[in-house]
């Protein structure tokens, strides 16, 4: 009637799928054959503890795997309001209750069990939980995480346990700390409360999602963290309740249940509580929520537990996200390669793909870390790559300079900075160059002929010495080449044959006019003559400046600068800074 167990893709719990969606965290479970998701996907629980095995920290799959937020919310049995000592035969008739509920229509019924769940476990939550409960090793986890009676067998009797279901929560944690301070026998009264705390804590945790907690809710919040993590620090070195614990394991009497389970529940305790926070920590990070990161990331600091667990939990907290960086920069790679000319596309979704995803790294591990460091460099040397190869292409230096100014406040290391300052530089000298030499100084559209550069004549460094016989003066000279294309060289000579031809138009009427006065007047007259060059003189200044205005008017409106913008040019304007002077001498040399 079941199906069998799969994992979700997204919290990593092993779960009894309705559909598709998983009853644990709401998500698709099951990725569809026809799609791919690159960017989603969290590293899958079995490679998580093979890595860790290999490392310093001995770990228990299952015990990884309800390690979530939700530990307490699909805890089988809350959700089904049996005592942890329950046998095979009542969860036998729990579930044939439930079949007979949905058989005629009646539903699930909500529990009414210790801290019962709001809003009510949905049919995939349960189903899932009774899967767990014929399943001795997801069992014990489920134990493990819910409350024990004082005398294995007596788990309806426990006047704690009783009180507790009566919604007495506080005369349960009275009697339990009671128990704590004065019992020989005192491990499972620590772990009572340090199972209650911590499921206190993340039920405030799982509240706040939907509202915002209240002053007084807030503190009960705070408070539930530091006693669950004060209990669960002492038990892990209390030698009574891991007895406790490998008791239990004898007396459910199965082969998949080891003298080495209890040990393996021991190593990796500490890491798979502080991976609860750690996902937490990951969860408001990535929706911005920077304050709530940081608090669980002080919680996780402030829990006791070693520097090197604590270390490796929000380094693999943040394993998924490093992991989406890394296929963005690999699909940004893979994309300039194919098509260079299209770079700056890649790097631009690049750097807007990780935008959102670097605060994250900086909320978990802070600045400084390697692994955070690591993906900021890695992003701006791709992004980086990706503009060289588009540059190169296109020679579009513009769009260069703008993806080189986006990554390198991105970089992190002295070393990646460098390679991309000295990047800016390049590209900035390649639009320098562009802009003085790779372009045509006159309409800075078209490229320049070397047969049409416009010479400007220049001197400087000046010496004047005294010598007996008057002053010698000497100096350097230098011709600027300024760049010209066919074009406008064409168009200047148009302008300075049109100015030539107006201003000698007025010299040759005058002449004409003078010689016809010079023969009819004789000799005697000759005065008339001076008149009339001062005359054609006013007259030939007048032409020759009313056409140089109507030609440089109509270069204008053909985009093109005037001949006499060459003295403008970046290179004459750099030589007059430094004291030279147009002319290929001084005026008195």
């Amino acid at each position: 009637m079941y199906q069998g167990l799969e994992t979700c893709r997204h919290c990593g719990r092993r779960v009894l799928l309705s559909g598709s969606k998983c009853p644990v965290c709401g998500q698709l479970a099951t990725q569809p054959a026809s799609t791919v998701t690159q960017t989603s996907v969290p590293v899958a629980r079995s490679q998580e503890v093979k890595e860790t095995r290999a490392g310093t920290i001995d770990s228990y799959e299952l015990l990884l795997e309800a390690a979530i937020p939700e530990l307490y919310r699909v805890n089988a049995f809350r959700v089904l309001d049996l005592p942890t000592d329950a046998t095979a035969r009542e969860v036998t008739r729990c579930a044939e209750m439930i079949r007979m509920r949905e058989k005629y229509g009646n539903g699930f019924a909500r529990p009414a069990g210790p801290l019962a769940l709001a809003p009510a476990p949905d049919e995939g939550v349960i189903r899932t939980a009774l899967q767990h409960l014929h399943d001795p090793e997801q069992r014990l986890v489920n134990e493990f995480f819910w409350f024990w009676p004082a005398q294995l067998g007596q788990g309806k009797t426990d006047k704690s346990l009783r009180a507790l279901a009566t919604g007495k929560i506080k005369a349960a944690f009275e009697a339990w700390s009671h128990a704590e301070r004065n019992s020989s026998d005192s491990n499972v009264s620590m772990h009572n409360i340090a199972v209650l705390t911590h499921t206190m804590a993340l039920d405030y945790e799982f509240s706040s999602r939907s509202r915002r907690l209240d002053e007084n809710e807030t503190k009960q919040r705070n408070y539930a963290w530091g006693h669950a993590f004060k209990r669960w620090r002492v038990l892990l070195e209390y030698e009574g309740f891991w007895s406790r614990l490998s008791a239990r394991i004898r007396d459910l009497s199965d082969p998949r249940l080891t003298a080495g389970t209890a040990r393996r529940f021991r190593a990796c305790l500490p890491f798979a509580l502080l991976s609860i926070n750690a996902q937490l920590a990951v969860r408001a990070a990535e929706k911005g929520k920077r304050s709530e990161a940081a608090r669980h990331v002080k919680i996780i600091q402030q829990s006791g537990f070693q520097e090197s667990v604590i270390n490796e939990v929000l380094r693999r907290a943040v394993g998924p996200i490093r992991q989406r960086i890394k296929l963005a920069c690999q699909a940004a790679e893979a994309s300039t390669e194919a098509q260079p000319e299209h770079g700056d596309q890649a790097a631009y979704r690049l750097l807007e793909h990780t935008r959102p995803l670097l605060p994250v790294l900086d909320s978990i591990l802070g600045n400084g870390h390697p692994t955070r460091d690591g993906a900021y460099d890695e992003v701006a040397l791709c992004a980086m790559h990706s503009q060289v190869a588009f540059g190169n292409k296109t020679e579009n230096w513009d769009v260069s300079l703008q993806l080189l100014r986006q990554a390198l406040p991105v970089a992190v290391g002295q070393s990646v900075r460098s390679r991309i300052e000295e990047n800016v530089r390049i590209v900035e000298g390649n639009i320098e160059y562009r802009r003085t030499a790779g372009t045509c100084w006159f309409c800075q559209k078209r490229p320049p002929d070397d047969s049409a550069k416009c010479d400007v004549p220049m001197h400087g460094n000046v010496q004047r010495m005294w010598i007996p016989n008057g002053t010698r003066i000497t100096w350097e000279k230098m011709t600027v080449k300024v760049p010209r294309c066919k074009t406008c060289q064409a168009a200047h000579a148009n302008v300075n044959a049109m100015i030539g031809l107006i201003g000698c138009l007025p010299a040759v009427v005058v002449a004409i006019l003078v010689a016809i006065i010079a023969g009819a007047a004789g000799a005697k007259d000759a005065g008339v003559f001076v008149p009339a060059l001062v005359a054609l003189g006013v007259i030939g200044v007048a032409g020759c400046g009313i056409a140089t205005a109507v030609n440089e008017s109509k270069l204008k409106r053909q985009g093109i600068k005037s001949e006499s913008a060459k003295n403008e040019f970046a290179v004459v304007k750099e030589m007059k800074a430094k004291g030279w002077s147009l002319g290929e001498k001084p005026a008195t040399a």
